[in-house]
C-alpha cells in the first residue's frame, strides 16, 4: 500500500504507512531471520519509506532507509534464482545513485522480463531500458 501511495505522490501517507509497519517487520525478522517473506516485506518497507522521504525533500533520511534495505539485500541478491531480490537490489542501488554498480543486476533482471513499473522507470532514467 505504501508503494501505491508513493506512486500517486501521497508521500506523507506512504511514509506513515511504511513507518508503522517497520517495527513489526523487524520483530518478525528477528524471530525468524531466515524467513524470506519477513525479509522481503522489510526491504520493501525500507525502500518505500525512502521514496516517501525523498518525495518530502528529506534526502539524508531517504538514503539511510535505502541503505538499510541494501544491507538486507546485498547478501541475498545474487544467491537466488528469484528475480524479486535481484530487482530490489538494483532498484535500491539506482535510488542511491549508484548506477554503474546497479547495471549488472538491472540488465540481468531486464533480460528476464521483469516488468515492475518503479524498477522500469529507474532503469529508463539510468539508460538501461528502452523508453
Amino acid at each position: 500500500l505504501a508503494r501505491f501511495l508513493n506512486e500517486r505522490g501521497r508521500f506523507p501517507e506512504g511514509l506513515a504507512l511504511a513507518e508503522r509497519s517497520l517495527p513489526d517487520l523487524r520483530r518478525g525478522l528477528a524471530g525468524e531471520p531466515s524467513h524470506f517473506e519477513w525479509k522481503g516485506a522489510l526491504i520493501e518497507a525500507d525502500i518505500q519509506r525512502g521514496i516517501a522521504l525523498a518525495g518530502l525533500g528529506r534526502d539524508r533520511e531517504a538514503r539511510e532507509s535505502w541503505m538499510e534495505a541494501l544491507a538486507l539485500l546485498a547478501p541475498i541478491a545474487n544467491d537466488t534464482d528469484l528475480l524479486a531480490p535481484r530487482a530490489a537490489y538494483a532498484e535500491t542501488l539506482l535510488l542511491l545513485g549508484r548506477t554503474e554498480e546497479a547495471r549488472p543486476a538491472a540488465e540481468q533482471v531486464l533480460a528476464r522480463g521483469w516488468g515492475d513499473p518503479l524498477f522500469l522507470r529507474l532503469c529508463r532514467r539510468a539508460g538501461f531500458a528502452p523508453a
